[in-house]
């Protein structure tokens, strides 16, 4: 017989979590993919806080025009900025796909056509949807309404996270990154609620040895018998026999912060985040954050969502616009609403912005969600905040003592 023991500080401190957790009346325990959201609250707050960052901002169709870039208000612009779906709101269309990317690794999404135009934009289950090589092309295999539908390749964005094989068919989940972490802070919560249980206070306070394998409810007899006599007044009396041995830690009894739990937690949860590039300060895992930190903390944090978005701009652009049309329509996602600060700042950008020819005021009331003003079209200068076409007319008949319409006269 293996004796599973417990009996002094030496050994419980080599025990992994698992171990201790079972020991104390646990049951063996491995959270599956499909568990994490509900499961772990720091796997859920990492997830949630970048796809609800990356649902706020506006998807937007641009076009190059010999102007520069312009919005474009058509049918597909519409259907990434009021429905993509009739089962989705853009928002909540965005959550999902990046949900899916985070915890599966990849995100599908089915292009409906009409005449060769996107009319509806599906998500599927990535649980349930795979790439396939068939005769040296590729398909999307999935599980739509209880059908198994067989699609072309260019017929569904296929959005990746971080690529596992060179053929881009395979994605690595963040999640199965985290998982080992995930379970080894996972089991330590269940073992520290074990300890609280029933009015426990945390303390390992003995442990009992024994030659003999012994069933779960005869473990919750002695556990429950012990804990009696331990908690008298030193008076208690229990009787041992098949072999077994109690010892007692008396001063050395071991508490969570002797096992060092606090600050293991600390660390695991740290480490769960950097795999989803989330600093802890946003998810509220950090002490001593200030205001001016966390300002700066914010923005890094929208910087760093930047390979998701170009991932998702790329594909989107490829896939929902012909390739006759590539080179003058493509999707921009707009990190603006994001990154937006207090109002103190964005009102120093703007200025900074305005004054020296960069926007034009009616960008910023635009940015500001404040209704259109007649004459706020042109870009300013510094010199007087005049218009930048008068501006360069100043500067002409300041150069030459003449305007630029008796310099053409002359020509």
């Amino acid at each position: 017989m293996i004796a599973k023991y417990l009996n002094n500080a030496k050994a419980s401190s080599s025990m992994t979590a698992e171990e201790l957790y079972v020991e104390l009346g646990g049951s063996k325990l491995d959270l599956g993919k499909n568990e994490v959201l509900i499961n772990s609250e720091i796997i859920y707050a990492c997830v949630n806080l970048i796809a609800n960052s990356i649902a706020r901002m506006p998807f937007n169709l641009l076009e190059n025009t010999d102007k520069g870039k312009v919005k474009v208000n058509n049918e597909l612009a519409m259907l990434l900025k009021r429905r993509p779906n009739k089962f989705m709101t853009p928002s909540a269309f965005k959550k999902y796909i990046i949900i899916q990317m985070l915890v599966y690794g990849e995100s599908f999404v089915w292009i409906k056509t009409k005449n060769g135009r996107p009319t509806e934009l599906l998500p599927l289950a990535s649980s349930c949807t795979r790439v396939e090589k068939m005769n040296g092309n590729y398909f999307i295999v999935t599980q739509y309404n209880n059908k198994q539908e067989t699609l072309n390749y260019e017929t569904v964005l296929h959005f990746r996270d971080t690529i596992k094989d060179y053929e881009g068919k395979r994605a690595i989940s963040r999640v199965d990154v985290a998982m080992e972490k995930l379970n080894v802070i996972y089991k330590a919560d269940k073992m520290i609620e074990n300890l609280y249980a029933n009015g426990g206070n945390g303390v390992i306070k003995g442990a009992i040895n024994t030659t003999e394998t012994l069933s779960n409810d005869a473990k919750k007899v002695l556990k429950k018998a012990f804990t009696n006599v331990l908690n008298t007044d030193g008076n208690g009396i229990a009787v041992l026999d098949g072999g077994m041995t109690f010892s007692n830690f008396g001063s050395n009894s071991m508490t969570l912060q002797d096992q060092q739990f606090i600050d293991s937690q600390k660390y695991n949860r740290e480490a769960i985040c950097s795999v989803f590039g989330v600093n802890s300060a946003l998810i509220g895992a950090t002490e001593n954050v200030n205001y001016s930190n966390m300002t700066q903390i914010q923005r890094q944090f929208i910087e760093s969502l930047t390979p998701f978005l170009v991932n998702i701009e790329e594909e989107m652009s490829y896939k929902l616009i012909s390739s006759f049309e590539q080179d003058r329509y493509f999707i921009k996602i707009n990190t603006n609403v994001a990154m937006r600060d207090d109002a103190t700042t964005r009102a120093s950008y703007y200025t900074t912005m305005t004054q020296n020819g960069l926007m034009t005021a009616e960008e910023v009331r635009d940015l500001e969600d404040l209704n259109y003003i007649e004459g706020t079209e042109d870009l300013l200068m510094s010199l007087n905040y005049v218009p930048l076409q008068h501006w360069r007319e100043y500067v002409t008949q300041r150069d030459t003592g003449k305007t630029s319409e008796e310099i053409k006269e002359k020509e």
